[in-house]
């Protein structure tokens, strides 16, 4: 058996209720500043919308245009992009050819302007698609199962509700 040892310590100890604004401050202020360069590039990129096509608003603004392929309207996530759920509901409600208004994502401020929807095919064996749910809840039951035990033993109150999460 290895030697190893591990130490642990309590950074810090959270009562119940809202936290202290110095508990949270650098939290707040990186969110505060994320929607502000949002707004201030959001407002750079509708300037450069009136160059018209899409190459030239990439082009008045020194960045590059990138083309996603096989976004899904069932994953938030999409190739180049990462996890983008404003940008991917955005894709599939604008019409194509259009371009959208300004973005605000997670991970940056995008504008995109759909060239295709390819139809999901038809299909009349879902097999694969039961199997996989299935599977899916029963990993999930057990997991919420152990979890809720875990709570309830350690009576830890869960008022997320309250916060709409």
């Amino acid at each position: 058996m290895s030697e190893r040892v591990i130490v642990a310590y309590i950074k810090e100890v959270r009562v119940n209720g809202i936290a202290d604004l110095e508990n949270v401050r650098e939290i707040v202020e990186q969110e505060v500043i994320k929607e502000k360069k949002a707004e201030q590039l959001g407002k750079q990129i509708k300037d450069a919308m009136s160059a018209g096509s899409m190459d030239a608003v990439a082009a008045k603004l020194g960045v590059r245009m990138d083309t996603v392929r096989n976004a899904s309207f069932g994953s938030p996530n999409a190739p180049i992009l990462g996890r983008e759920p404003k940008v991917i509901g955005t894709v599939f409600s604008t019409e194509i050819g259009k371009t959208s208004n300004v973005v605000a994502g997670v991970r940056g401020v995008y504008v995109v302007a759909p060239i295709e929807f390819t139809p999901v095919p038809e299909t009349s064996d879902y097999t694969i698609n039961k199997n996989q749910l299935t599977y899916t809840m029963q990993n999930k039951y057990q997991g919420q199962t152990l979890l809720n035990e875990l709570k309830e033993k350690a009576k830890v109150t869960d008022n997320r509700y309250l916060y709409g999460e």
